[in-house]
């Protein structure tokens, strides 16, 4: 049996709450059709949360040549679902309970000041404090090779309570130190979850 209402308006009679159809129902909304919302959508798919974006506002000089160090990236930019520890030796991003899924996640440091010629370097980030993803090539660096910048980006796929953090390595030629510089410079870390 097929039927039509056709009405203006339809109002609760609680005055509170209303609600459409039951459980294992199906609405099909027609081409051409528009939805308006001028009030709040509520458990309508997900959201791109949590995001967090970090950055290291000071430089970190005389690091050992040939050193794996955690990058220091003591400020947070933002953070409103609290998924980024800023505190020394740990600079992580944790995936909180009920929050697996794809992630897309970013990541830069900029090493300069070494004693020496670089003579090779790469940035890891690492995933439970095993490596996961090394970017090992310098996109930026000047003609005395003694800085380079790298950066990438990836998506990945996380369960709760994974944990990412990065990893800065460098190699200078003959030995000597190197440094990480701060966020002027483009030292940052971000991740957000992808809505799929």
């Amino acid at each position: 049996m097929t039927s039509e209402l056709k009405v203006d308006k339809i109002s609760p009679a609680s005055g509170t709450a209303f609600t459409l159809g039951d459980s294992g129902d199906t609405f099909t909304i027609p081409s051409g059709a528009t939805i308006t919302n001028s009030g709040t959508a509520t458990g309508f798919g997900g959201d791109n949360k949590p995001i967090f974006v970090a950055s290291c506002t000071s430089n970190l000089h005389n690091l050992a040549d040939s050193a794996t160090v955690l990058v220091p990236y003591n400020n947070e930019v933002t953070d409103d679902d609290g998924v980024f520890t800023n505190t020394a030796s740990n600079y992580k991003f944790t995936v909180p309970a009920g929050k697996a899924g794809k992630y897309f996640i970013g990541a830069s440091c900029y090493v300069a000041n070494a004693t020496n010629l670089i003579a090779n370097a790469w940035m890891g980030i690492y995933k439970n404090g095993s490596s996961y993803l090394i970017k090992a090539n310098q996109p930026h660096y000047d003609s005395q090779s003694d800085r380079m910048q790298f950066s990438t980006t990836i998506i990945a796929d996380l369960a709760a309570a994974d944990y990412l953090q990065v990893y800065q390595f460098v190699n200078v030629q003959s030995s000597g130190t190197w440094s990480i510089k701060g966020d002027s410079d483009g030292t940052y870390f971000f991740a957000n979850k992808l809505v799929t």
